[in-house]
């Protein structure tokens, strides 16, 4: 699993909170109106809380997990937990692997790293 690019750990949270807010379902076009969003940009959004387990997708609908739901709940350290589960995605994975080996971690020494696990 690889994180795309460019989505901002504010645009997890709103997606998590106006799921939750909005009902146990919402479908995918409805979310995007609520977030003020174009469908292009919502799917890696979507994407990235999926590889976080804080949604899924069933039959078009966005649904929370479990996860999701308690983290929604979370008033306080949303950011803290997004961090704690990009440990598990590629490629902050690999590089918190490299940094608890390492001092300093380079660009370059995660690049090669991935490079060397096949990951694109």
């Amino acid at each position: 699993m690889v994180m795309p690019g460019k989505v901002k750990p504010g645009q997890v949270i709103s997606l998590v909170e106006i799921t939750g807010g909005m009902g146990p379902r919402m479908d995918v076009p409805r979310v995007a109106d609520e977030m003020g969003a174009d469908i292009d940009v919502l799917f890696p959004i979507i994407d990235a809380a999926q590889m976080l387990g804080l949604v899924k997708l069933e039959k078009g609908d966005l649904v929370l997990t479990e996860d999701g739901h308690a983290f929604q709940k979370t008033l306080k350290h949303k950011v803290t937990t997004l961090r704690d589960r990009l440990a598990l995605v590629e490629p902050f994975k690999t590089a918190m692997e490299l940094a608890s080996k390492k001092h300093r971690v380079s660009a370059h020494d995660v690049a090669d790293a991935l490079q060397q696990l096949g990951v694109k």
